[in-house]
């Protein structure tokens, strides 16, 4: 399942981000999410906060999980900047997601 998200992550979104990533996570329990944030142009703690999240649902749900961002960029840089993008699963393309998990 790819999740598609675009916009700004931050206090006022990154709740509904939460709850489609559980949706999404649950509905795909032993099979594999890509978040493609390659259309998200801001990232804050919150947004940061729930793409952690995500990580640990995939492991509970037993689903294989990629996040796609653009590089360079601010979503990149922001996550950087946070210290969580090492520990997530980061693909440059959706194309490359995607055959990751082929």
């Amino acid at each position: 399942m790819v999740v598609a998200v675009g916009g700004e992550i931050d206090n006022y979104t990154a709740e509904l981000l939460r709850s489609t990533i559980a949706d999404a996570v649950s509905g795909a329990a032993g099979q594999w999410v890509v978040l493609d944030l390659s259309a998200v142009e801001f990232v804050n703690s919150s947004g940061a906060a729930a793409l952690m999240g995500a990580v640990g649902l995939a492991e509970q749900h037993r689903a294989q999980l990629r996040v796609v961002v653009a590089r360079p960029g601010r979503v990149l840089r922001a996550l950087e900047v946070t210290g969580i993008a090492p520990l997530l699963p980061l693909c440059d393309t959706l194309d490359d997601a995607l055959r990751d998990l082929s």
